[in-house]
């Protein structure tokens, strides 16, 4: 399955209220945004939340095969925001990358998908759930400085703990900066960075 479905008819990018700027300009020339952006398909009562990953390797595993697990404490929160909302976006980052690699849809509840995945050991996880990759891309901490969590005591956005909830408008302007940034410059891209097989291979038992 190509994850990159998603990007079919993209031809540009340029985000909500401008956002995006930042990754287009980085890249070169900005797109003009464009309708088939996943983050311009969001539903209105979209929640956002940025999720840390301790590891690039549990990610890639995540890319790859399309679920996610998460620490125990954040399961009650994203359950309740499944249930209640049409659509959870979860924003990923790497610890100690300095980037946001980029964002997925929760496609079940914790738990809600049957398989055996071996992430990071020494941490203790939650049931494992489906994602929807929507747009992968590496978002520097420095591309997004301007944003501010008022969820987080408006503290900029780079500094989110695991399961930290982002305000919609934030959330949405920083989704359609991955969406900018892939468009201008695709091979920005964690999903496009070769890995070893057989690492991932061990992982997916």
């Amino acid at each position: 399955v190509d994850i990159f479905l998603n990007h079919a008819g993209i031809d540009g990018g340029g985000g909500a209220n401008g956002a995006g700027a930042g990754a287009g300009d980085a890249a070169g020339a900005v797109p003009q945004a464009n309708k088939g952006w996943p983050s311009k398909k969001l539903p209105a009562n979209t929640r956002f939340f940025v999720i840390k990953s301790f590891c690039a390797r549990d990610l890639k595993i995540s890319m790859q095969r399309s679920l996610w697990a998460t620490q125990p404490r954040n399961e009650e929160k994203l359950n309740a925001a499944f249930a209640s909302s049409e659509a959870v976006i979860l924003i990923f980052s790497v610890n100690e990358s300095r980037a946001f690699q980029g964002y997925a849809r929760m496609a079940s509840k914790t738990g809600g998908a049957a398989a055996d995945v071996t992430w990071m050991e020494g941490q203790s996880w939650g049931g494992i759930f489906k994602l929807e990759w929507q747009t992968i891309f590496d978002l520097s901490f420095g591309q997004v400085a301007h944003l501010r969590n008022p969820m987080n005591e408006h503290k900029p956005i780079k500094i989110s703990r695991d399961g930290q909830e982002v305000e919609p408008s934030v959330g949405l302007e920083l989704c359609a900066a991955f969406d900018a940034g892939y468009a201008a410059n695709p091979d920005l891209s964690m999903k496009r960075r070769v890995t070893s097989a057989e690492e991932v291979a061990g992982a997916a038992k």
